[in-house]
């Protein structure tokens, strides 16, 4: 079975956003997801890798908000 992939994707920063679009009986439904990116690296390796978690810190906020607004404003266009 294939994953379901999201319908739009941005990034603003180190905030990540997608749109996910869902087939319901009474029509198409939208859902958002939004999480922040973050570089760890293992204190024995050294080795770096990417991770996302879905909490923000105060300085995050301004982002997450324009975010929402750019996803708010994906879906409005796809409703009209």
């Amino acid at each position: 079975m294939e994953k379901n992939k999201p319908v739009h994707k941005g990034k603003l920063g180190r905030i990540r956003f997608s749109v996910w679009e869902n087939e319901t009986r009474n029509g198409k439904l939208y859902s958002v997801s939004i999480d922040r990116v973050y570089m760890r690296t293992d204190d024995v390796t050294g080795t770096q890798e990417f991770r996302n978690v879905s909490t923000f810190n105060r300085d995050d906020l301004e982002l997450v908000k324009l975010a929402a607004d750019k996803a708010q404003t994906f879906i409005d266009q796809q409703t009209r």
